[in-house]
């Protein structure tokens, strides 16, 4: 299999069912296209939503409501502001300590 060039702005690299590599322009998005070395048909999907700190702590613990999470094990940074979920030792963002908060 040749290797895989750089991806130029404006297109997204997926794979087919049976894991071809295909690409399209981001314009295609929500279309359907054909797989060049299967023929399989593909759906041209976005980019995926990425979850939030309460939507994982949800998933590792599904016993737990959400917004209890939320209010329970949230504290903000006080160097960034950015919201930090758990009892962390650093910001995960700008990596300052947390005992000093």
């Amino acid at each position: 299999m040749p290797s895989r060039q750089p991806s130029p702005i404006g297109r997204i690299y997926f794979s087919c069912s049976n894991g071809h590599a295909v690409n399209a322009p981001v314009t295609w998005i929500g279309r359907l296209g054909i797989c060049p070395e299967c023929r399989e048909s593909v759906s041209i999907e976005g980019p995926r939503k990425g979850l939030t700190d309460a939507e994982i702590l949800k998933l590792l613990d599904p016993s737990r409501d959400a917004d209890e999470i939320a209010a329970v094990d949230r504290t903000d940074c006080h160097t960034c502001g950015r919201p930090i979920y758990g009892n962390s030792a650093f910001c995960p963002f700008c990596r300052v300590s947390m005992s000093a908060n």
